[in-house]
């Protein structure tokens, strides 16, 4: 049976995220600004995970914690109740959802 993710698992996953979202928005010509501002693609969250404001901080961690928590139920259903080490599990079912 998969465990569920750790703090540290999620604030993992939530750097990651949020580092994912800096480089597509980046893509598409967006820039630190001090405000948000889409007719001139400024975003005041282009910052490092670690300057994030706390609610900005508060929301991807939650946002993390049940794409975890989806990926235990995804892995708890197709690998046949724990079949798999659960690392491996959980990472093989994390792949299926991105």
């Amino acid at each position: 049976m998969t465990t569920p993710a750790t703090n540290d698992s999620v604030r993992e996953l939530a750097q990651l995220m949020h580092a994912l979202w800096c480089r597509r928005r980046a893509s598409e010509g967006w820039e630190r600004g001090h405000e948000f501002d889409q007719e001139t693609l400024r975003h005041d969250a282009l910052v490092p995970f670690s300057e994030l404001n706390e609610l900005d901080t508060r929301d991807l961690m939650d946002a993390a914690q049940r794409l975890a928590n989806q990926v235990d139920r995804v892995s708890r259903n197709e690998c046949g109740g724990g079949n798999q080490p659960p690392a491996r599990a959980w990472s093989v079912n994390l792949l299926k959802l991105l």
